[in-house]
């Protein structure tokens, strides 16, 4: 059984375009000032921003990607029209209609929801792309025994003996057939080595003489029957890959930077399919599917100046002012590679490895294994070499120059307080502080970095710490602060990150040395009765007791769980600021982290139970 993969830019690229008179996108903008809580602050323009990214329609639409990474059926028929054209009741959002599209994505999510949509629907697509699709990346093609799929690539007719293949008609096609396989034999050969993955594929080439719409190549992989998946039309390892390059293609040019991207980031589509098998590719992440492709695209050319790289760097770069998660990224995950890259990570052998690894959770975890990748990650969107490396991305092969990342700016006096916040899992915040008073104490939950301006850089996770902004350090009456006081200079930049399970947080306190002198307030203990509910299982709830101490800036006890088969209780350690908790519980391999709000006796919020089969819920509690 054969599958053809569509394809673009050069059956590579997996891009689909239309020229477009439209100026390309701006860099980002310079942060607009807002009040913001008791602190100065400038935070940036959400307005400037978007009209810096000015998306086409189907990256509109790319952004209703859920953040666990999967998509709905309206996001899926909204990913087509965009990338192909209307379907019957769909429409394609306006905007600007780039010259090459990545668009093997959209027919991708199309296919999950092939059964679910109308036979309208169903034709229409079919007559747009020229070929006939279906379920899970199998539809049989009357009347020979040819399968077609969209491993996302672009446009192509779907008789190859009919349309835009061209064959070997003299000595010069000859030859420039052998230099593209010679090619795309290097790409195979270099990723094998730098992945340890084998591509045991026959490997063709096939010129196309009439321009599709902005196309500059196709892929295509056929690939073996296993006849267990789909109701017996199951596709297992691709066994052979074609590459139809069209004109577009073919201009860029046999050595251009260019066209060695384009072939890379389809060549890894087809180790994607290898490793995972065309059921497993089909429902596969974006972030990890095209993500992936677009990184190693890049990588392999050391950068290249495919617009289409460009605009979706920019995505990675300026979306990070809305924390959007990288489990909801498509190609602008580029950037998520590039930065496990500059914390010293193979990245390569780990690709394979992650697409394994079957959820956005465990492959996360694989990808940043072993580093402070996590420590660093929102400080590099500063895209600042100051006061370290960490507060900058060095390999990121395809970023274009000029991008400045909008970010928050605090200016805090006495008493005055701000927040970073990481929302949700894997997403980031980052800001500039400006302290004019004597001391600054950091209040933190999850993973985070303190970058002094004049220098040193502090690693924040759970807990607080205090910072001495002006010397001497003393007290009013000279004696020394009982909280050890870590020198600051007045200006710094924070960022932190949150996890595969959780957002993460820096409340940030000014302070003149008289009032923090004065020292934290008594603690208090007592105990708290709550209840919980799993959103995930929803048939499962229980109740808790918490006996736990309490101060301004900190909670420690034991809790009872009843009704948990995973984990009854432990103990309790954890953050409390500006009216937020954050606590985990640890009982052997199994870890619940609890998130919520507080006020007075009473407080509630989320709880994420990673070793208990990924549960999450909500919980509350009062005293």
């Amino acid at each position: 059984m054969k599958i053809w993969a569509l394809g673009a830019l050069v059956a590579v690229t997996c891009a689909v375009g239309c020229k477009a008179k439209d100026k390309p996108p701006a860099t980002g903008s310079a942060a607009t000032p807002v009040a913001s809580g008791s602190a100065r602050a400038a935070t940036p323009d959400a307005g400037a921003v978007a009209a810096a990214l000015e998306r086409s329609p189907l990256q509109q639409v790319l952004r209703e990607i859920r953040d666990d990474g999967t998509w709905s059926k309206e996001t899926a028929l909204h990913a087509f029209a965009g990338a192909f054209g209307d379907l019957p009741g769909v429409k394609a959002a306006t905007g600007p209609r780039p010259e090459i599209e990545l668009t093997c994505i959209a027919a991708r999510m199309l296919q999950k929801y092939w059964s679910a949509i109308t036979p309208e629907q169903r034709a229409a697509a079919n007559a747009l792309l020229g070929r006939k699709l279906g379920p899970d990346l199998a539809s049989v093609y009357a009347p020979t025994d040819t399968v077609y799929a969209s491993a996302g690539l672009g446009s192509y007719s779907d008789d190859r003996e009919q349309s835009q293949t061209n064959t070997v008609r003299d000595t010069a096609l000859a030859i420039e057939i052998a230099e593209y396989e010679g090619m795309i034999k290097g790409v195979i050969d270099r990723l094998s080595g730098l992945t340890g993955r084998n591509l045991p594929l026959r490997i063709s080439v096939e010129l196309g003489d009439v321009q599709p719409p902005s196309t500059v190549a196709a892929l295509f992989a056929d690939y073996e029957d296993v006849g267990k998946e789909n109701n017996g039309r199951g596709m297992g390892a691709a066994n052979e890959c074609i590459m139809m390059i069209y004109p577009i293609g073919r201009k860029l040019g046999i050595h251009s930077k260019e066209l060695a991207a384009a072939l890379a980031h389809e060549t890894w589509h087809c180790f994607q399919a290898t490793i995972l098998g065309g059921a497993r590719y089909k429902s596969a992440a974006p972030w990890i599917i095209e993500g992936q492709a677009m990184w190693v695209g890049e990588a392999y050319a050391a950068g290249s100046q495919l617009e289409v790289t460009v605009r979706h760097w920019k995505e990675y770069l300026l979306e990070a002012v809305d924390s959007k998660p990288v489990f909801a990224r498509s190609y602008d995950a580029i950037g998520f590679y590039a930065h496990l890259e500059d914390e010293g990570v193979s990245v390569w052998p780990r690709l394979g490895k992650m697409m394994e690894a079957g959820d956005n959770i465990r492959a996360f975890d694989i990808g940043i294994a072993g580093t402070k990748a996590l420590t660093s990650f929102g400080a590099s969107f500063f895209l600042d070499p100051r006061p370290t490396k960490q507060f900058t991305m060095t390999s990121s092969p395809g970023r274009p120059p000029g991008v400045v990342v909008p970010r928050k700016k605090f200016t805090l006096g006495n008493g005055d307080t701000a927040e970073v916040l990481a929302r949700q899992r894997a997403t980031n915040d980052f800001a500039e502080v400006d302290v004019s008073t004597d001391v600054l104490t950091v209040g933190a939950f999850g993973h985070g970095i303190l970058g002094d301006m004049a220098g040193p850089v502090h690693e924040l996770s759970a807990g607080t710490r205090s910072f001495c902004v002006k010397a001497p350090c003393k007290c009013p009456d000279g004696s020394t602060p009982i909280e050890k006081l870590t020198p600051l200079s007045a200006k710094s930049r924070i960022a932190v990150s949150g996890d595969a399970l959780a957002g993460s947080r820096a409340t940030i306190t000014a302070y003149s040395m008289e009032e923090f002198c004065k020292g934290p307030k008594p603690p208090d203990r007592r105990k708290w009765q709550g209840v919980w509910h799993s959103t995930k299982y929803r048939t499962i709830s229980g109740t808790f007791e918490l006996d736990a101490t309490m101060t301004s800036t900190k909670i420690t006890g034991v809790v009872s769980i009843d009704n948990s088969k995973c984990v009854s209780g432990g103990a309790v350690e954890g953050v409390i600021n500006a009216g937020t908790v954050k606590f985990g519980v640890v009982e052997a391999s199994a870890r619940v982290d609890w998130t919520g709000k507080i006020s007075g006796d009473k407080m509630a919020g989320e709880f994420a139970a990673k070793g208990c089969g990924e549960d999450v819920g909500t919980w509350s509690a009062a005293r």
